[in-house]
């Protein structure tokens, strides 16, 4: 069974400054991450916000911008497919890094440079956690903890020119409990590549969220921890935008933009509503507005100025290019189906012959085999 965060005495205790992982890999800078480290028992029954202490990792010279600026506070079920992810190190330390995003009860989406990072305070990273159920990290009578058993990260990811196919799947070592979670836990569907041009459509409504900076400024003492890094999930709206150019300016040189890349930018001219850091691996949801929500993108990267006043829109992963990857490793049974439908109907278009139930075993076989393998 998943274990429930537990709160202690009521009380988050925080101590030390506020520092940032970098993602880092021949030189290419993703945004940076918020180091909390929290303690926990090797069961995960307790959690609770300890330290935030510097790690090994190197740092970016980049100043640290709001998260969701000019968000909102979630209500505690109005993004209940939100993740929150983090490492342990093999001293049993632990930090937030990123968010993700509940696809399937034993299967989550988030971004692949979240998984770059190898030590945590001097120690070597030995497992990743999902926390599920709360919009509220200080809140735990609706929490489950969940620990990833395989990390996914995309065969042509590219962490050094620009983050190309930015896409990870992470597997939980057991389903998550949608009946005990209740209207806290969600599943939702990603984005099919058939309804991209509809649901993803320049000017589109989207939804944005995270859990990280709230204010330009950084925090320097203990006591403006919880005012620049609120524990209440921030949302804001958005809107599928146009790229603008072909190539953006991050960290000193040029990152190119790719057809796996789609953009976004907050709805409210005037205080639009931005991901930045600390929000690496959340969703770009579409499809609020006609009553069925989609996972359209994955926060990535963005432009090297301040977030919420950046010319140029967000990027994120186009999740509907990833379709037949993404359902061939959490449905292969599924998946197998589509290829010999894709077969059958190039049969029937273009002539050759038709495959027999003992093809279909065939292909299935063949993605049980690369599942196994694969981790």
């Amino acid at each position: 069974m998943p274990t429930t965060i537990q709160a202690m005495s009521q009380k988050i205790i925080q101590v030390g400054v506020v520092l940032w992982l970098v993602l880092v890999c021949a030189n290419s800078y993703a945004d940076g991450i918020r180091v909390n480290l929290i303690q926990a028992d090797t069961v995960q029954t307790n959690i609770v916000q300890t330290n935030i202490v510097q790690t090994n990792t190197a740092q970016a010279d980049v100043v640290a911008q709001p998260t969701i600026a000019n968000g909102m506070p979630a209500t505690p079920t109005q993004v209940p497919w939100q993740a929150a992810l983090y490492v342990e190190n093999n001293d049993g330390d632990i930090a937030l890094i990123c968010s993700a995003t509940l696809i399937n009860t034993k299967w989550l989406l988030t971004a692949a440079h979240c998984l770059n990072i190898k030590t945590l305070n001097n120690s070597l990273v030995a497992a990743h956690y999902v926390v599920v159920g709360t919009a509220d990290l200080d809140v735990s009578s609706t929490a489950q903890v969940y620990r990833v058993s395989n990390r996914i990260v995309h065969p042509d990811y590219d962490d050094d020119r620009n983050l190309d196919n930015d896409i990870a799947l992470l597997e939980l070592s057991e389903p998550v409990n949608l009946a005990s979670c209740g209207s806290y836990c969600r599943v939702i569907p990603w984005l099919p590549s058939q309804q991209a041009s509809v649901l993803s459509r320049i000017g589109a409504a989207a939804q944005i969220a995270g859990w990280g900076q709230i204010s330009a400024s950084n925090p320097t003492s203990n006591s403006d921890v919880d005012a620049v890094y609120p524990s209440r999930l921030q949302v804001g709206q958005s809107r599928i935008a146009a790229c603008g150019i072909s190539s953006y300016s991050y960290n000193g040189r040029t990152w190119p933009l790719s057809s796996n890349m789609m953009c976004a930018s907050g709805s409210n001219l005037s205080k639009p509503a931005d991901t930045c850091i600390g929000d690496s691996g959340s969703g770009l949801i579409v499809g609020l507005n006609q009553g069925q929500p989609y996972l359209a993108g994955i926060t990535s990267w963005g432009e090297d100025k301040p977030c919420g006043m950046r010319a140029l829109p967000s990027v994120y992963t186009r999740v509907s290019n990833y379709d037949d990857w993404i359902l061939s490793y959490v449905d292969p049974v599924a998946y197998a189906a589509r290829l010999e439908q894709q077969k059958a109907a190039s049969a029937s278009s273009g002539g050759g012959g038709s495959s027999s139930p003992f093809m279909v075993l065939g292909l299935l076989g063949l993605v049980m085999l690369r599942r196994r393998w694969v981790g």
